[in-house]
């Protein structure tokens, strides 16, 4: 957004309408349990989400002292600009240690975490943010985002643009998988012969592949993506929108983004239960200090602060003329999906407490 920018009536109307067909997508019922019944959570917007959980961890002893922050979140310079949920809350905490690639995926692995562990203040907290992202562009399309300098008549960019190129691949490995070995094929990259130089969308291709062929109880003989995908379809038919071709995409998108926020829970536990049990120049054997007391209750405890949730790239587009280049309103939206505390007590696991209640009785900005 330039300094002499305007936001005029017409473009908060527009904004809020963009807002609408997220929440219709990512509040529907079962979203965050795969179509089974369970807790609808909010949409919220991102500075304001960075803000209730900044006070919350302060509540609890949290200080920039005592406390370091590390984010998961993808590459994509969507996410790091003024108002994203990361760049909120690192200028709350005023430094972030990066653990994630491609799509939002902790690909500074263990030795990354073991690192970020090893910054930490002696006996302080670790807080995480790890989310993947999805854009809903100008016309309300979700995975779809018009980006600055480029002409909105030209093209809308994928986005998340790994997790899309990731999911096609994956798609279509399977549906030729007669040919020959599947891992095989998704370990090929585009573009080079060496599978190394493109690890991270190979990685990506095989959980993307394994979250298609995932069945479950609820899902019965049809993939659990699939299921989610048309049980978007009916609760926005439910609310009087026709199910078009671009509608069902619309609601692939969505599922894509809550697939990829599986996958890097999964891989983001994994390693946290194995950097936390390593031993660390973080955790000492003295009495802890009286300048932290999130430390207070044992000698050689640390907590890890963990956020998850999707990441939900919003833009207002005010077009004067059709082939210029779009004005951005920022307009992120975070959709919460954990928030819990988690102590360690040299090397094992204690008490993990929710936090979740922060964001009760939230009314959507």
């Amino acid at each position: 957004m330039g300094p002499h920018h305007v936001f005029t009536r017409a473009m908060a109307k527009h904004l809020e309408e963009l807002r609408t067909i997220a929440r219709l997508h990512f509040e529907a019922p079962g979203f965050a349990r795969w179509g089974e019944s369970g807790p609808r959570f909010p949409l919220i917007g991102s500075r304001r989400v960075a803000k209730l959980v900044d006070h919350r961890m302060k509540e609890l002893g949290c200080t920039k002292e005592n406390t370091l922050f590390a984010a998961s979140v993808c590459s994509d310079e969507l996410n790091h600009e003024h108002g994203d949920i990361c760049t909120s809350l690192e200028a709350y905490w005023s430094e972030c240690f990066g653990l994630g690639g491609l799509a939002g995926a902790p690909f500074t692995g263990l030795a990354g975490f073991r690192a970020f562990r090893d910054h930490v203040p002696h006996d302080g907290n670790l807080f995480i943010l790890f989310a993947p992202h999805v854009g809903v562009s100008p016309d309300g399309r979700i995975g779809r985002y018009a980006r600055r300098g480029q002409l909105v008549t030209d093209r809308l960019s994928n986005t998340c643009g790994a997790a899309v190129g990731a999911l096609a691949a994956a798609r279509a490995a399977i549906e030729n998988q007669g040919e020959g070995d599947l891992s095989k094929k998704l370990n090929t990259g585009d573009a080079y012969s060496d599978p190394l130089l493109d690890f991270q969308i190979n990685w990506l291709k095989k959980n993307l592949a394994a979250q298609l062929l995932q069945r479950d109880e609820a899902s019965g003989p049809t993939p659990r993506m699939q299921r989610l995908a048309t049980h978007l379809d009916e609760w926005k038919a439910s609310h009087g929108h026709e199910i078009t071709a671009d509608g069902r995409a619309d609601s692939e998108q969505a599922v894509l983004s809550r697939a990829m926020y599986d996958i890097i829970a999964t891989s983001m536990e994994s390693i946290i239960a194995a950097g936390m049990a390593l031993p660390s120049v973080s955790v000492t054997p003295v009495p802890p200090s009286p300048s932290n007391p999130a430390s207070a209750s044992r000698p050689g405890r640390q907590v890890v602060y963990l956020l998850g949730g999707i990441q939900v790239n919003v833009s207002d587009i005010h077009v004067a003329d059709p082939h210029a280049a779009p004005e951005h309103v920022h307009s992120d939206l975070f959709l919460p999906m954990l928030f819990e505390a988690r102590e360690w007590y040299q090397g094992r696991p204690g008490t993990v407490t929710s936090l979740m209640n922060v964001f009760n009785g939230i009314h959507v900005d």
